[in-house]
């Protein structure tokens, strides 16, 4: 439940990060920080999930594969078409709320779809959202570390380090750098499950957090200093300098390579290790309904994730509310939870196809079984 719970927090959070948007919104603060504050706990969050379903039991190298690709693409190519027909609607409507129709080039939309649906969108600095959908950077980055951790976990000697070094130079930097956060989650899965029947790891997790606080208020005390220089703002040198070299020349190269996301993501860890420890010393009534409904409505964040900007742009075209109305845009952000939420419904089913389907054609020939996890380690 702690976890169910955290990613529906981690997704509300990015949705009322882009409803603060102008389109969208007036009178409440720009709050697009917590839309990337979000992200950063969902890539320590993917990290133990993913370093849980590996571990719980022997996994196979393409019972793998076909578990990341029936999830991943289940949800991404409906909302990829979904996206581009929204972007299209939006173009040609002779009018809406908006007050300018949105661009729509074929072109560009081609691009856009192929670099998403190949999650190459993000490498090396490239920025191919889909369309006005912004949020599909985030699943290159996440779909490139499932790559990691595949070849990390299957691969034996000299071809996992080629393996891991070839795919570092072909995603580049923008998407190594929050590559040790993502880490950090299958760490504090590893810790968990070595912490959980220990009475006394509550106090011990108690003083890494004051530890942990202090040594993030000095590195960013000195990142700072790194960043700004000596004498401020005028003279910024060194990786604001190549920052703005990158975005000058459409680069692009840093531009998430923010410590921000490490400042969510480390606390954000500890935080989720703690719950997960307090949880398992606290019996919830068996007949505790409460759970299942979490889980039920967190199952569809993915959906919520991907989905939700094509939602908000066609209701901010169409629909007449009060974009300075509290009450209303709060109606405006339960109304695009419950569409995902039914959305997810179909997805679901799609996802037990696709998953069907692929193991099926990637099942290994008669006579040769594939080593599982637990022998191979």
């Amino acid at each position: 439940m702690v976890l169910d719970a955290i990613r529906l927090g981690a997704a509300v959070a990015v949705v009322v990060g882009h409803l603060s948007n102008s389109p969208f919104s007036t009178r409440w603060p720009y709050r697009l920080s917590l839309s990337t504050s979000a992200v950063a706990v969902f890539f320590v969050l993917s990290g133990f999930i993913i370093r849980l379903t590996t571990t719980v039991q022997p996994v196979r190298a393409q019972d793998y594969a076909v578990s990341r690709l029936s999830r991943i693409y289940s949800v991404t190519l409906p909302a990829v078409l979904f996206s581009c027909a929204v972007a299209l609607l939006l173009h040609v409507a002779p009018s809406t709320r908006l007050g300018r129709p949105v661009e729509f080039d074929l072109n560009t939309i081609g691009r856009q779809v192929l670099g998403n649906l190949t999650f190459t969108g993000s490498i090396w600095g490239l920025d191919l959202p889909v369309g006005f959908n912004q949020v599909f950077w985030s699943l290159c980055y996440e779909c490139s570390y499932y790559f990691f951790y595949g070849v990390a976990l299957f691969a034996r000697g000299s071809v996992r380090v080629i393996s891991l070094v070839a795919l570092a130079l072909f995603v580049g930097p923008p998407i190594l750098f929050p590559l040790p956060l993502w880490v950090f989650g299958c760490v504090i899965h590893d810790v968990y499950q070595r912490l959980r029947l220990r009475r006394e790891s509550l106090s011990y997790l108690t003083c890494a957090f004051a530890v942990v606080g202090l040594l993030m208020m000095v590195f960013k005390h000195a990142w700072r200093g790194v960043m700004t220089g000596a004498t401020g703002a005028a003279g910024m040198t060194g990786v604001v300098r190549l920052l703005g070299w990158t975005r000058e020349h459409h680069w692009h190269l840093l531009q998430r390579a923010s410590f921000h996301a490490y400042g969510v993501g480390v606390p954000t860890g500890l935080v989720m290790l703690w719950l997960l420890l307090l949880s398992d010393r606290t019996k919830l009534p068996a007949d505790f309904t409460g759970e299942q409904f979490v889980r039920r409505v967190a199952d569809g964040t993915f959906s919520l994730y991907l989905f939700h900007m094509p939602l908000l742009m066609l209701i901010a075209a169409f629909v007449p509310y009060n974009h300075a109305s509290s009450a209303q845009k709060i109606g405006v952000l339960a109304t695009v939870v419950i569409i995902s939420l039914a959305i997810d419904v179909p997805l679901t089913r799609l996802k037990r196809l696709l998953r069907s389907k692929l193991s099926l054609w990637m099942a290994p020939p008669r006579g040769r079984v594939n080593e599982p996890i637990g022998m191979a380690m």
